[in-house]
């Protein structure tokens, strides 16, 4: 029986096929019959990039146990390296350079928060859906990371066409706008840097829905610092722990680790306790109103 369990992931990278080393886009992620290894069922991946044709393809064929091990591994280096992981966008004030680090699980808005500030010009970004943080000199650092996106048509139809008219994209007719999702390219919108460092910070909690007329933004305050603490610690556990059952079909167990939580801790008590936040803010809002209220 196939499940034909597959995802589309916007990466950046390099990788090299048949005809070379090319740019890489998108990985297509499987869990299916393998073509080539011996096992029944296995985790398929295919790194790629359409634009170029069938030439530019890798092909991994993986056991769950094997994809587990990768994963850790990829994690547990990352980690060891300093380098933190936020399920958020990232987006940096032209004007003043203010970071606003936009958090939340999937459905929260992070992305139509992010179309709205791209859209108004006052923004760019460092990061759509994953922002890499670290400390360097005792200093907290974002880096640049991929800046590819899966967004919801109706966002780009009907919240925000004259982005999608900059950036160049034309659509056929869809029958569910809001069921389908495009990968976009954000790179004329990155930052010009590689790394922000030691940047007046904002956070941002966002709920965005369609039919709210106006925007509410309310403060965290001093005294649930500590609730922030774990809202922070569980955002950048979210996408180790969430792989406990891959595609919600597959048990792979949990890829966390006591040190790599510790680790995680510890970037977390410097964010707060340094004073590197200089507000954090819930904000409740349309995709149309969601930048009012974010500077103070």
């Amino acid at each position: 029986m196939c499940t034909m369990i597959a995802e589309r992931v916007a990466i950046e990278g390099s990788g090299k096929g048949r005809d070379g080393w090319f740019a890489l886009r998108q990985a297509n992620v499987s869990y299916d019959h393998p073509f080539h290894a011996a096992m029944e069922h296995a985790l398929n991946i295919d790194f790629v990039n359409e634009a170029q044709g069938p030439g530019a393809r890798v092909a991994v064929e993986l056991s769950v146990e094997s994809a587990r091990t990768l994963v850790e591994s990829i994690l547990t280096v990352l980690e060891r390296k300093g380098v933190f992981s936020f399920h958020a966008c990232g987006i940096q004030d032209r004007e003043d350079g203010t970071v606003f680090l936009v958090l939340g699980e999937r459905g929260s808005g992070k992305s139509a928060l992010l179309l709205a500030a791209l859209d108004s010009g006052r923004y760019l970004s460092f990061g759509t859906e994953i922002v890499h943080a670290g400390v360097e000199n005792n200093e907290l650092t974002f880096y640049r990371g991929c800046l590819r996106n899966n967004v919801r048509l109706g966002h780009l139809l009907y919240d925000f066409p004259a982005l999608a008219e900059a950036i160049g994209v034309s659509f056929n007719e869809v029958e569910d706008p809001w069921g389908t999702k495009v990968q976009l390219d954000f790179g004329t919108y990155a930052i010009h840097a590689d790394r922000i460092t030691a940047p007046r910070l904002v956070l941002v909690i966002p709920r965005i829905e369609e039919e709210l007329r106006d925007a509410l933004v309310t403060e965290v305050p001093a005294e649930r610092m500590a609730r922030l603490k774990r809202n922070l610690l569980e955002n950048l556990s979210d996408k180790i722990i969430s792989m406990a059952l891959a595609y919600e079909t597959v048990p792979i167990g949990s890829l966390d680790t006591p040190e790599g939580l510790r680790r995680r801790q510890r970037f977390v008590d410097f964010m707060v306790d340094t004073g590197t936040i200089a507000r954090a803010v819930n904000l409740f809002a349309s995709p149309k109103n969601c930048l009012e209220g974010l500077h103070a």
